[in-house]
């Protein structure tokens, strides 16, 4: 068997707030953690998702419909983690706040997507 294979899955955008900066950051930094080459069809362009900017370029919104490209020896684990990660309905509310930088009361607590620390907050 070769070591290049090529899997392809579809993920519906479940963010509120669709892929804007923050998580299309997140995207690249779990994507660089691949060998695979892994892109992202959506409306008709496709792009590269170890390129925040070119991941913003498809303007993706709550209910847009991509499909997730990967082709490499690690192909079906990132695609599945792509799709994996655009299905989460609160990746936009995942944000990085310093235990340091936290006002007292705070109620943010870290959680790993990942590798990377990320802090969540817990609502009202």
């Amino acid at each position: 068997m070769s070591d290049i294979e090529k899997f392809e899955t579809v993920a519906t955008i479940a963010n509120e707030n669709g892929i804007h900066l923050e998580p299309a950051t997140l995207l690249v930094r779990v994507g660089n953690k691949y060998k695979s080459k892994i892109q992202m069809e959506a409306k008709g362009k496709v792009v590269d998702v170890k390129s925040a900017l070119m991941v913003i370029s498809l303007g993706l919104v709550k209910g847009t419909e991509v499909k997730i490209i990967a082709e490499g020896s690690d192909a079906a684990e990132a695609a599945n983690k792509f799709k994996e990660l655009l299905e989460m309905p609160d990746l936009t509310e995942r944000i990085y706040v310093p235990e340091n930088h936290r006002a007292p009361g705070d109620k943010r607590y870290s959680k790993f997507i990942e590798g990377y620390s990320i802090n969540v907050f817990e609502g009202e």
